[in-house]
């Protein structure tokens, strides 16, 4: 990270709607402080996100699916995914890709939904 701050690795607690501000957040949890962040997702994410961790697989692959197959497919590990900023809610999240020829950095958009089923198993959110 920039300025030499150090990861805080989180659990994806759940998708939740705000009713007073009816908007869809993504609670993230940090253990070692206890703290509980909430990130704004649309409904599509939010939906994608409370299927997975449901454990309901659908009869074709999701978007986050794919993409993880694509990735595997291409002999590339995601090492993890980050949220780099927090502006008013909404996150910017990058994620670190390995392959045999290096290492990367990308930001695709609603990276909290696409990382899905693989993802949460081998890298940190």
């Amino acid at each position: 990270m920039a300025n030499g701050e150090e990861l805080v690795t989180v659990e994806v607690v759940g998708v939740r709607q705000h009713v007073a501000a009816d908007e869809l957040v993504v609670l993230l949890f940090d253990p070692a402080s206890s703290l509980v962040v909430p990130i704004l997702v649309g409904p599509a994410e939010a939906s994608a996100i409370a299927t997975v961790q449901a454990g309901v697989v659908p009869p074709r692959p999701m978007t986050h699916d794919l993409i993880c197959s694509l990735l595997e497919a291409c002999g590339t590990q995601l090492m993890r995914v980050e949220i780099t900023s927090l502006i008013g809610g909404c996150s910017t999240p990058s994620w670190s890709c390995r392959t045999a020829l290096g290492s990367t950095r990308v930001r695709p958009t609603g990276s909290l939904s696409r990382s899905g089923r693989r993802v949460r198993s081998c890298a940190r959110l």
